[in-house]
């Protein structure tokens, strides 16, 4: 049995903006731990602790995602 939360359709359909993401939420939208852990390694990726939980900015991930795939971290990744 699943303990997730149920959300009624009528919230989904507001379409409401994810601000924040776990870490594990940043691994599976890089879709690769490694690639995040190393970016968050090199302080490129931060998050701020609230709590037990470290939180990212959504849209500070999107960010570095295009730098990454624009090959701006290639140089620091390798």
């Amino acid at each position: 049995m699943s303990a997730g939360i149920q959300i009624p359709d009528s919230l989904l359909a507001r379409r409401i903006p994810k601000l924040g993401m776990t870490k594990d939420e940043v691994f599976f939208s890089f879709g690769s731990h490694k690639l995040a852990r190393d970016l968050i390694a090199l302080g490129k990726l931060v998050g701020k602790k609230a709590g037990s939980t470290t939180l990212f900015d959504a849209n500070h991930v999107e960010l570095i995602w295009k730098q990454w795939r624009d090959g701006d971290f290639d140089h620091l990744l390798n």
